[in-house]
């Protein structure tokens, strides 16, 4: 058995059937190739639905901080805004 992608001499001497040969070689491969990506595109999916949950988690966590240290929750936005306030000046 050849490798794929290598024309055999009767592919040669028949144009017709090395075209078939290599439309066949070429739908396999792309069959292959759409396997992988479905693969992926479920990991990433996954992925996703993993970060938007630890991004809920975190909102959760901050909510809860404000609501039991408000006075401190307020200090570090005044100081966040301060510090934003130098970096847009630019000075």
């Amino acid at each position: 058995m050849e490798p794929k992608g290598t024309m055999t001499s009767s592919a040669t001497s028949n144009p017709a059937g090395a075209v078939s040969e290599a439309a066949s070689t070429a739908r396999e491969t792309a069959s292959q190739v759409a396997g992988r990506l479905g693969e992926q595109a479920q990991a990433l999916g996954a992925k996703g639905e993993e970060l938007w949950q630890m991004k809920d988690e975190y909102v959760d966590t901050a909510r809860e901080y404000v609501r039991e240290h408000p006075f401190q929750a307020l200090g570090m936005a005044v100081a966040a805004g301060f510090v934003l306030s130098l970096l847009m000046r630019g000075k």
